[in-house]
């Protein structure tokens, strides 16, 4: 009794800046910390409800599994990248990368109009108009992935994401628009961009990635690793 009156009286400040302390966590720890719990519960969740529908074990699997694969297409929901790396050539992974990004706001003073006439008809398109659709894209489901050289567009290639009731409300990847300048031609950065969109669209979850192209580059989207299937049609209401 008597060694318990002379042990030293708990710091109460500092035991309670302590707790403070350990309850600001970094958001990414609290972020996984809520999975955890998510988890956990759902599994708590399915135990309860197998009880209670009198033993169905199938139903308690499948009620836990809908649950993962729900949080498993939330996380492939997330936003594209700004920008990725991809290789110069596809038969060399580790030689040169070409930096691919998405289009950005000064992109109308780089060129993108003119390389985009390269391709189709672009239109007299003003800086307004111009800012007008960019402010539009931003949030997608159309995404837009150039590759810049000192200040000047090369190469460009559109990813429209189609949201889908089909394949378990699954996302199906539309390429277009892919254009390389005139200029730099027989560089590989055709296949590069087709490649970095693809890549893009694996990533956000798309279960495939279609495109249409002409006869004469049929060869090209080949090399790419596309496959012809089916036939396009196309009715147009303007030139």
């Amino acid at each position: 009794a008597q060694l318990r009156r002379l042990r030293p009286e708990p710091d109460r400040a500092r035991n309670g800046e302590m707790a403070r302390l350990c309850r600001q966590r970094d958001p990414r720890e609290r972020s996984g910390a809520s999975e955890v719990r998510g988890e956990r519960h759902a599994r708590r969740r399915a135990k309860m409800v197998y009880f209670q529908g009198g033993g169905s074990i199938r139903f308690a699997v499948g009620f836990v599994a809908g649950l993962l694969l729900r949080e498993t297409a939330q996380r492939k929901s997330k936003k594209p990248p700004r920008s990725l790396l991809v290789p110069a050539r596809r038969d060399q992974k580790d030689g040169e990368m070409i930096f691919v990004r998405q289009l950005e706001a000064d992109d109308f003073d780089k060129g993108f109009m003119e390389l985009l006439a390269q391709l189709t008809s672009a239109g007299n398109v003003t800086r307004e108009q111009w800012q007008a659709r960019f402010a539009e894209l931003r949030h997608g489901p159309e995404f837009v992935f150039v590759v810049e050289e000192k200040g000047r567009l090369l190469a460009s290639g559109t990813l429209v994401l189609e949201r889908k009731f089909a394949r378990g409300c699954g996302l199906c990847g539309h390429i277009e628009d892919i254009v390389v300048d005139k200029q730099c031609r027989g560089r590989g950065m055709g296949v590069v961009i087709v490649t970095a969109l693809t890549k893009v669209a694996e990533r956000m979850g798309c279960y495939k990635v279609i495109l249409d192209c002409s006869e004469e580059n049929q060869p090209f989207y080949e090399k790419c690793e596309f496959k012809r299937k089916e036939v396009q049609m196309a009715r147009y209401f303007r030139d």
